[in-house]
């Protein structure tokens, strides 16, 4: 994905998101619980450093979306306002609780 082009890279980054949204929108649908695994956390500069160390490329791509100030995604901006305010009151998460009877409980 070349950065550089400015306005012409904008069907780089469209077929990205379409991409990050249909994987999205498959794990969703097809997923259970105990089969969905999760990568690491970018959590501080530590892990940061940790993280580029071990080669993981997305977070050379992440910085670089960062740095040029380019909009998330609408789904990852909403999850995200909603994980700091399920934060802020102890509460589970709205989306995890729709989504709580594709996955299989304890009980």
């Amino acid at each position: 994905m070349n950065f550089e082009e400015g306005a012409a890279g904008a069907p780089d980054l469209a077929a990205f998101e379409g991409r990050v949204q249909r994987i999205y929108d498959e794990t969703l649908a097809n997923e259970t619980l105990d089969r969905v695994t999760f990568g690491p956390l970018l959590e501080n500069m530590d892990s940061a450093r940790s993280l580029d160390r071990q080669g993981r490329r997305w977070l050379n791509r992440a910085i670089a979306f960062h740095n040029r100030k380019v909009p998330l995604p609408r789904w990852i901006s909403e999850r995200e306002a909603e994980m700091i305010a399920a934060a802020r009151t102890g509460a589970a998460p709205a989306s995890v609780l729709r989504r709580s009877n594709r996955f299989p409980t304890d009980g």
